[in-house]
């Protein structure tokens, strides 16, 4: 989906595209390719995310972060001693 694509797109999916300019996209994105329908259902994907419509990505992308942490070596900070200088 190249960029012009992806801006079309957006407005497709905010119900502001002409009829006629809705029926080509989505000839398109519908084409022989499967990479195109599966980027615009990312697309979707996202947008609904960001909306809060769903939460399915959230806790999948949180209990990925959270098992890949729990590999993660801890490090540990040195304790810093205050010395104060009185005059």
């Amino acid at each position: 989906m190249n960029e012009k694509q992806s801006e079309l797109t957006s407005v497709l999916l905010d119900g502001e595209l002409p009829p006629e300019a809705e029926r080509k996209l989505i000839k398109a994105i519908t084409g022989p390719e499967r990479e195109e329908l599966d980027r615009f259902g990312r697309y979707c994907l996202m947008g609904d995310v960001i909306r809060g419509e769903s939460s399915v990505l959230a806790v999948s992308v949180a209990a990925k972060v959270h098992e890949s942490l729990l590999d993660e070596p801890v490090a540990l900070a040195e304790t810093l001693v205050s010395t104060s200088v009185s005059f």
